[in-house]
């Protein structure tokens, strides 16, 4: 996909154009390495603990230090801060049974992902209502299957992979999507190595950092055509 940006020094796909007009960018890594673990900026546990579904809470999590000391260093010292659009990201933490998040039954049962955050009020996160730091947080599950990605199983998708997918990286990292709660864990949405999503991630796991984050929709294209060789420069 021409979807390439060059943005604060590093490489970003395009995920998709939001509501009010900004662009939602997720991180591929430096010029010189923007493919499998270049696409990381570290790699950490969502949450130490584990045995609560509160712990599947964005807000409190591990990984949102990680992603916010990330932001501070490279785009808000670096003074790119004012094209960064503060549009919420969301963390749904919708039940739909016992054991079932919102997004399990969105994504594995009823193959039907949205855009839409299905309790903003409580589950949108962003800077203008306290619930973010930064105007920074990772991928969503809806997001990634929107973008080719779809569940694994394992009878039908042992051996395969889902290259096609154009968020495949080879490795396997965070969504910030609650999915699954056994009882005793609480999992997390991720995408897999081979591109699939799993809804068993724990969140105690240890997988791959890749902040989202969105420029303003006035933000000028310097030059470039999309491609990973002449990405989109925005300055």
């Amino acid at each position: 996909a021409d979807n390439w940006v060059s943005f604060a020094g590093f490489y970003w796909r395009i995920i998709r154009i939001n509501g009010d007009g900004s662009i939602r960018l997720i991180y591929s890594g430096t010029k010189s390495s923007h493919t499998g673990n270049g696409t990381e900026i570290g790699r950490s546990i969502y949450n130490q603990n584990h045995d609560h579904e509160r712990y599947a809470s964005y807000k409190t999590s591990t990984v949102k230090k990680i992603v916010d000391n990330w932001y501070k260093t490279n785009i808000l010292d670096k003074g790119y801060d004012n094209k960064i659009a503060d549009t919420g990201y969301c963390n749904d933490m919708s039940k739909k049974s016992t054991s079932d998040f919102g997004s399990r039954n969105r994504l594995n049962t009823n193959k039907t992902p949205t855009l839409k955050c299905p309790n903003k009020d409580v589950d949108l996160l962003s800077r203008g209502n306290s619930k973010l730091t930064y105007p920074v947080a990772l991928l969503t599950h809806d997001e990634a299957s929107f973008a080719g990605s779809i569940y694994y199983i394992h009878d039908i998708h042992r051996n395969s992979s889902n290259k096609s997918f154009y968020l495949y990286t080879g490795t396997y990292y965070w969504t910030m999507t609650p999915a699954y709660w056994t009882g005793t864990d609480v999992c997390l949405g991720a995408v897999r190595f081979d591109g699939y999503l799993d809804e068993y991630a724990y969140v105690h796991g240890d997988y791959i950092v890749r902040p989202v984050l969105s420029l303003n929709s006035d933000i000028t294209i310097k030059s470039g055509d999309g491609t990973e060789v002449r990405p989109y420069i925005v300055e």
